[in-house]
């Protein structure tokens, strides 16, 4: 596990949701702080970088052997306005690595200045169930929109489990 530095504070940050601190890294365009809510682990992700598919993937393969629901939730806060590339082939090539990882369900929350990037949530949404896999992803400005959301798909996983 890394140790966090003063440009990673706000990753470490928990506005809303609490949780015990598991893992920290950095990768080509991201850094990154995973922690253990209850029986899940929420990812936290900044993008510091231009970020791509040569990027994501690696940083998707990491992940997802953290997440021992098979579900992986994660929040990509990208105010600093990287560019940010995203196509349906992407998307692919993302939902095959969440698939091998052993994921079966992502939850997500792209925090954004982009007033566009709302059209690839909506693709985004679409596309993961056309591909079998659960969840939903929203966009969203607000980074305690994202919070809040993400603390209730938390909350409504954990009450599918224990019904």
């Amino acid at each position: 596990m890394g140790e966090l530095t003063e440009d990673r504070y706000m990753l470490a940050g928990n506005r809303i949701i609490e949780g015990d601190l598991i893992e920290t890294g950095a990768m080509q365009g991201f850094e990154y702080a995973s922690y253990r809510v209850g029986a899940e682990v929420l990812h936290r992700i900044r993008a510091v970088a231009p970020i791509g598919i040569k990027e994501r993937l690696p940083l998707f393969r990491a992940l997802a052997r953290l997440n021992p629901s098979g579900a992986m939730f994660a929040i990509l806060d990208n105010r600093q306005r990287h560019a940010n590339s995203f196509s349906i082939q992407d998307m692919d090539a993302i939902v095959a690595v969440l698939k091998a990882g052993g994921i079966g369900a992502f939850y997500g929350a792209t925090v954004t200045l982009d007033p566009d990037y709302g059209k690839i949530g909506k693709l985004t949404n679409a596309h993961i169930s056309l591909n079998g896999l659960g969840g939903r992803v929203i966009v969203t400005g607000d980074p305690e929109e994202a919070e809040i959301f993400m603390r209730e798909m938390l909350a409504a996983r954990a009450a599918g489990r224990n019904a």
